[in-house]
């Protein structure tokens, strides 16, 4: 079993934590289940560090109109 925590914890390292974890345990590229995890946790710590890279250069608390123009990661990528 991977070291995969059962909980989400709010750092920010959290989801490329656990996208590593799923990687140990892919058996080189065996275990395809693994390698999905991996990915989908690895796709998370990219959008929420743009999110929260965005909040920091927007310099202010996001509005409600913010959040709305950012519901796409295509609109925060660019």
């Amino acid at each position: 079993m991977p070291d995969v925590g059962i909980y989400h914890q709010p750092k920010l390292a959290h989801h490329v934590r656990q996208g590593v974890a799923w990687l140990s345990a892919n058996g080189a590229g065996e275990n395809t289940a693994a390698l999905s995890y991996a990915a989908s946790e690895l796709r998370a710590a990219v959008e929420r560090l743009a999110v929260h890279y965005w909040a920091t250069l927007l310099d202010r608390k996001p509005e409600e109109q913010d959040l709305r123009e950012i519901e796409s990661f295509k609109r925060v990528k660019c």
